[in-house]
């Protein structure tokens, strides 16, 4: 939202564009009256939302001309500049704030001066939260099982993190004597999620199907510590304590391998991420070793001397590597993981969670200080925490849900064939928002005495991945016409269906 505008005393000024969803706004001057209140007030805006969608889609404003502006505060005037921002926050959905030094301060006479023309952090997190970043959100569970959905969910034009339910509303965790461990996002869909309790417990919301518990599977002394899912949920991981995996459904579920009877003496297994395309993880203990299982390629450990224990271990957003998030707040990456900050010396870390589109994370902590006690990184919003929590346990950030699809095509997408011989293209499926399904193609198009097929006829579609078929076209020695004609070829997995052309000339 980029637009200039001008303000003229006595007169009206319109601009298109500075609404939002493309409205106008009208800036007119007027003298007081009995609606001005008394003393008159400085100028008033109008917002006109949609009813069904509460979106704003026009605002209108109207400055008081009772009062002399100027460009800038001056003696006997009114700075236009602080004002006009002031009330462009309201435009945009703000309310008034207490912060002298705030925007949306209630401005009146001497307050509207300098000490308003510049944005703060305030105002910042006011318009992030009611505009989040690619509509961004958080859940973050407490030690009780109550789960806070926070960011878009408190926004009116979004709903990034809807609440879906949570394990604590009849105590059935059993806290203070179990206690919630963990909070893990469904994908691809980002529509649910699973809490995870210390005695190997899982309770599943919204769309995340519950496919087994360790509960009753744990060692003696063990407890389960955290869980991760596969790219369509449909299958998860529980690690214990000593560094055990068990594997959900069962049977059903790939087991890649367990660091029980690895770790060494004294230390324990504090965390575990899979890779996005689910044939592997890793498994990170209280010192910052790390152990990799499957395709999850092993790439370093945390350096000697980093402050312990070990409070979480995100993937990267290929999978190639990861990031590791140490006791103080610092945030170590490996392989391809991409360090986006931290806040080393932040008190209280407990977890940290990855960006589902991105190379970002989230951090969540029970200390006190900065942003109330919790710190976002790598492109997410503070947008609060929950009432009164406990002590927090997880975080599983997320991003407005956004169908999962894949794309098609050919190379190339003309092909020449010569009678009596067969030519080919390749034709690459590409997963899009995690999308990971089985896909067939068929083909159609092709004239009387033409075979064209694609080989192999089924493929999976791994999520954040690509897979490739061969089309092959054969056109007989006796062949006569046509000598162009257009090949469809259709994938279809997840019941969703997308085609791509090819064009055949055939040559004598």
């Amino acid at each position: 939202m980029s637009s200039a505008f001008s303000f003229s005393n006595g007169g009206t000024t319109t601009s298109t564009g500075l609404g939002v969803g493309g409205g106008t706004i009208s800036m007119e001057t007027h003298g007081p009256d009995a609606t001005w209140g008394n003393p008159p007030a400085l100028a008033m805006t109008q917002v006109y939302r949609n009813p069904t969608t509460h979106y704003i889609v026009d605002w209108d404003q109207v400055y008081n001309s009772y009062y002399s502006y100027s460009d800038g505060a001056s003696v006997g005037n009114l700075d236009m500049r602080s004002l006009a921002r002031h009330e462009l926050g309201h435009g945009l959905g703000l309310d008034h704030v207490a912060d002298f030094y705030g925007t949306q301060q209630a401005m009146h006479l001497g307050l509207c001066t300098n000490a308003a023309i510049n944005i703060n952090w305030g105002d910042n997190a006011g318009i992030r939260n009611h505009y989040p970043n690619d509509d961004e959100g958080y859940y973050l569970l407490d030690e009780t099982g109550a789960v806070f959905a926070l960011g878009g969910a408190n926004s009116i034009n979004h709903v990034n993190a809807p609440y879906y339910g949570g394990p604590n509303a009849n105590n059935v965790i059993g806290y203070p004597t179990n206690k919630a461990t963990y909070i893990d996002l469904a994908r691809p869909r980002r529509d649910g999620y699973r809490v995870l309790a210390s005695n190997g417990g899982v309770f599943s919301y919204g769309s995340a199907p519950f496919k087994g518990s360790a509960a009753g599977f744990l060692c003696g002394t063990c407890q389960a510590v955290q869980m991760a899912s596969g790219p369509d949920s449909s299958y998860y991981w529980v690690l214990g304590s000593d560094g055990g995996i068990f594997a959900f459904p069962s049977p059903g579920a790939p087991f890649y391998g367990s660091a029980a009877g690895l770790l060494p003496a004294g230390t324990t297994a504090v965390a575990i991420a899979a890779r996005p395309q689910g044939d592997g993880y890793w498994i990170v203990n209280n010192v910052g070793q790390v152990y990799a299982f499957g395709g999850a390629p092993y790439r370093g450990n945390v350096p000697a001397g980093t402050q312990t224990p070990i409070r979480g271990i995100v993937s990267s957003q290929s999978g190639g590597g990861y990031c590791i998030l140490a006791n103080d707040s610092g945030v170590f990456c490996f392989g391809d993981g991409s360090f986006q900050g931290s806040q080393p010396g932040f008190s209280a870390p407990r977890a940290i969670g990855r960006d589902p589109l991105g190379p970002g994370y989230a951090v969540i902590s029970n200390g006190s200080g900065v942003s109330n006690g919790s710190t976002f990184t790598g492109g997410f919003t503070n947008y609060g925490r929950g009432t009164t929590p406990t002590a927090y346990a997880g975080i599983a950030a997320t991003r407005k849900p956004i169908p999962p699809d894949f794309s098609i095509g050919a190379n190339p997408s003309t092909v020449t064939v010569q009678r009596g011989t067969t030519a080919t293209s390749t034709i690459t499926l590409t997963s899009n928002n995690a999308f990971y399904a089985n896909m067939s193609y068929s083909v159609s198009g092709a004239p009387s005495g033409v075979s064209a097929s694609v080989s192999p006829s089924s493929v999976l579609l791994p999520a954040a991945a690509s897979a490739s078929s061969t089309l092959s076209i054969t056109v007989p020695s006796t062949y006569l016409t046509p000598l162009n004609f257009t090949l469809t070829v259709n994938a279809c997995g997840a019941g969703i269906c997308h085609s791509t052309n090819v064009s055949v000339v055939v040559t004598l």
